[in-house]
């Protein structure tokens, strides 16, 4: 089994290539796709860093924008078949 990786925030933003406040938005309580426990952590105090599992994190972005990759491919082909008005 792969050994977990926690970083906090500013680290995790940078090796996934994203923005510290898009990687909060991504979060459950922000309606985003990422579980707490599972992809990140708080601390025990609410003034404690958010530690990120990067590579959870990492697979979870890639499958996310591979179905967004898949979608906007489906729709381009639905236009096709459909005429214009």
């Amino acid at each position: 089994m792969k050994e977990q990786r926690w970083v906090r925030t500013p680290e995790a933003a940078r090796l996934l290539g994203v923005s510290e406040r898009t990687l909060k938005r991504l979060m459950a309580e922000q309606g985003g796709p990422l579980r707490p426990g599972r992809h990140y952590r708080r601390g025990l105090s609410c003034n404690s860093a958010i530690c990120w599992e990067i590579d959870l994190v990492s697979d979870e972005l890639a499958y996310r924008g591979e179905q967004a990759r898949e979608a906007q491919k489906i729709i381009r082909q639905l236009q096709q078949l459909t005429p214009a008005t």
